[in-house]
C-alpha cells in the first residue's frame, strides 16, 4: 500500500500504537487527525511508502484500517477492517566469524562511528 492509496476516514496506526484518522483535501492539505479532529501530522511529511520523514520512526504508519459500518469514529479500531500491515523486516543474527565467511574476508573489525 502507498500513501496515495489512503482515503479520508481510513484509520492508521503508528509504530507507537497511536491511532489517527486520515483527512484528505482540506484547505490546508492532507492530515492525520486525532479523536478530537485536531490535525496532528501533515501527510507531506510521509514518504510514498508511509515512512515518517524527519520525525523519527515512531510515527511510521504500520497499519491501515478501512472505515466500515460499525467502525468506531474515535481513536479505536473496533469494528474496522485491517487492509494493510507493514511487514516486519527479517532479523538475521550472525557472529563475526559467520559474517567473515559470508563475505569471504579475514580479520573483520566492526567499528562504531567514523574513524
Amino acid at each position: 500500500m502507498k500513501k496515495s492509496d489512503l482515503r479520508t476516514g481510513m484509520k492508521i496506526v503508528y509504530r507507537t500504537g497511536w491511532i489517527r484518522t486520515v483527512l484528505l483535501n482540506t484547505n490546508t492539505g492532507d492530515w492525520l487527525v486525532d479523536k478530537y479532529g485536531a490535525k496532528t501530522h501533515s501527510m507531506q511529511y510521509y514518504s510514498t511508502d508511509m515512512y515518517a520523514i524527519g520525525n523519527g520512526d515512531e510515527l511510521d504508519i504500520m497499519k491501515v484500517y478501512k472505515l466500515e459500518e460499525g467502525c468506531n469514529l474515535n481513536e479505536s479500531i473496533d469494528g474496522c477492517t485491517l487492509v494493510w500491515q507493514r511487514k516486519k523486516p527479517k532479523q538475521i543474527n550472525m557472529t563475526v566469524a559467520e559474517i567473515e565467511a559470508q563475505l569471504d574476508i579475514k580479520n573483520l573489525h566492526i567499528v562504531k562511528g567514523e574513524e
